[in-house]
């Protein structure tokens, strides 16, 4: 995470990627797809980021950020 976090800080979002991605792989914890999403927004892939709130939101329909995330998804839907 920490790794992920300085790439995603100096802008290196290839990298940043890559290791929230590890980072997800190993903890399954729902709350680095939120940063897999950021990061794919960043890179102009919007359909990734897309889907990574949308498996954010499935996998945590409590959560007090669900709300946040769906006007997140109308917006890189509009991006799109």
């Amino acid at each position: 995470y920490e790794s992920a976090v300085i790439y995603y800080d100096t802008k290196d979002y290839a990298k940043a990627r890559e290791e929230f991605q590890k980072a997800y792989d190993i903890s399954k914890d729902p709350e680095f797809l939120v940063n897999l999403s950021a990061v794919a927004a960043k890179q102009k892939q919007y359909p990734a980021a897309i889907k990574y709130l949308e498996e954010y939101i499935n996998e945590c329909p409590n959560a007090p950020d669900t709300f946040s995330a769906r006007q997140r998804v109308d917006d890189l839907k509009i991006a799109l």
